[in-house]
């Protein structure tokens, strides 16, 4: 369910892949890629999949983050974007028990909804 190399395009190269520990959840995934050294453009995603619907709700709601001006993208059940910081947007959306971050870094121009998109896509109902 999380971003593959191939889905990264010419150029990226993953950093790394791994489990993450995240409480009541079946399985996680947390990828890292990167196009270069040190401030260089990053894209990170991490994907969790929890026990309920309910649980993943409220996981999904633990994540917004206060006094910030939110996007609302149509992704998955339901979703939320913070680019108030031009070179870190964090979008998150949950698609049933499913919830999933992503994280472009160090990127004005990324386009974190492509990735995003990918991500729902790879989620089945």
């Amino acid at each position: 369910m999380a971003l593959t190399k191939e889905d990264m395009g010419e150029g990226w190269t993953r950093a790394s892949i791994g489990s993450v520990t995240i409480l009541y959840t079946n399985s996680t995934c947390h990828v890292y890629y990167t196009q270069g050294g040190s401030f260089s453009p990053a894209v990170q995603n991490t994907v969790a999949v929890y026990r309920t619907i309910d649980v993943a709700k409220n996981a999904f709601e633990k994540e917004k983050p206060q006094d910030v001006i939110l996007s609302y993208p149509n992704i998955g059940n339901e979703c939320f974007l913070n680019d108030s910081a031009p070179i870190n947007k964090l979008l998150v959306f949950r698609k049933g028990n499913v919830v999933a971050w992503v994280w472009l870094q160090q990127d004005k121009t990324g386009d974190i909804l492509k990735y995003a998109k990918i991500v729902d896509q790879k989620i089945t109902p």
